[in-house]
């Protein structure tokens, strides 16, 4: 979970690095950050197929999530889904989309930004929880499935609290 109030500011040490790629992606490029709406879905579109045809990704697990996230944004009014854009040098370059998930806490589900943009992930996900209403105090971020490499990424991005990876298994008696 991730503290609208340290988000906001972004400062001290923990901080850091997100705040030093932010400061440099907004100083070398015209940042622009959009709700996304009617006029805009075609380009959250755009940026989800070009980030799941990245090379690696292209196998039947990723076509099956493009699917789900197709579903998720024709259904979103009624899954009360919200997300932004944001357009790097009038490029739509990232994707966040979220839920509210408790009352004071909104749920960053998914996140896909143009990698080889520095600082675009940090800077998307915190304009997408900044920019939902000021009832969610934390954000869940999407998540991370025990995947070490993700998991590592998370932390970089200075959670209040984390949970503990579960595992289930099958044993036979």
């Amino acid at each position: 979970l991730y503290d609208r109030g340290e988000y906001e500011t972004i400062s001290g040490g923990k901080f850091s690095n997100m705040r030093k790629q932010i400061k440099r992606l907004q100083k070398e490029h015209k940042i622009e950050v959009q709700k996304l709406c009617e006029e805009n879905i075609g380009l959250a579109r755009e940026i989800l197929y070009r980030d799941m045809q990245a090379p690696g990704k292209m196998h039947s697990s990723v076509i099956k999530i493009v699917d789900v996230v197709e579903d998720a944004l024709q259904n979103r009014n009624e899954l009360e889904l919200d997300g932004i854009l944001v357009f790097v040098d009038c490029l739509a370059q990232s994707l966040v989309l979220g839920f509210p998930l408790t009352r004071d806490t909104v749920d960053g589900c998914l996140e896909c930004s143009n990698t080889t943009v520095r600082g675009l992930s940090y800077f998307a996900k915190r304009a997408f929880f900044l920019s939902s209403e000021k009832q969610y105090r934390y954000m869940n971020a999407e998540e991370d499935l025990g995947l070490p490499g993700l998991r590592m990424a998370k932390r970089k991005m200075a959670p209040v609290c984390q949970n503990i990876v579960w595992n289930a298994c099958n044993i036979r008696r």
